[in-house]
């Protein structure tokens, strides 16, 4: 008899009472990690805020937004703005290229600019639009245009880009 309480419980109480503590263990290890995630969903993490490129806009125009169409040496008057979600030294270049050259040529490079404010070339009085200094005249054709905005006065560093292509009557 005793032999017989010893298969018994050798064969069935053990697997059961092992499978029983194993259930209970993987319960409360479950419970355990909903509690965590709970306090996770409570609490409020403040992401530092990294400032990239993305957080750089520049935009450009000849004469007038959105003017696309000119005369064949036409002058022209650039206007661009450079645009970031934080105060920050930045420079601004301007390169142009005709259709028929594969090279871009620099129109300004590296001026020191200020986010948000309003620049133009050549340089134009507010209030009479005269121009000062060097002219900016179109060639018949396809003209390209391409603003670079960058952290560093040698251009390495670039944070944002924009090409305007404008049609030149001959």
């Amino acid at each position: 008899m005793n032999k017989t309480i010893l298969w018994i419980f050798v064969l069935i109480i053990i697997p059961i009472s092992v499978n029983v503590v194993s259930d209970l263990i993987s319960e409360h290890l479950l419970n355990e990690d909903s509690k965590i995630i709970e306090n996770i969903d409570k609490k409020t993490f403040e992401i530092p805020k990294i400032a990239n490129k993305n957080t750089i806009s520049v935009d450009f125009w000849l004469n007038e937004k959105g003017e696309m169409y000119f005369q064949n040496n036409q002058a022209v008057v650039v206007r661009y703005k450079v645009e970031a979600a934080s105060e920050q030294t930045l420079f601004f270049s301007l390169f142009s290229r005709a259709s028929s050259d594969s090279v871009w040529s620099p129109l300004l490079e590296n001026q020191l600019v200020k986010v948000g404010e309003l620049y133009s070339f050549p340089v134009v009085k507010s209030s009479q639009f005269v121009t000062q200094g060097l002219e900016l005249r179109l060639q018949a054709g396809t003209e390209y245009f391409l603003a670079v905005v960058s952290a560093e006065a040698n251009g390495n560093s670039e944070l944002a880009r924009k090409e305007l292509i404008v049609e030149v009557e001959g």
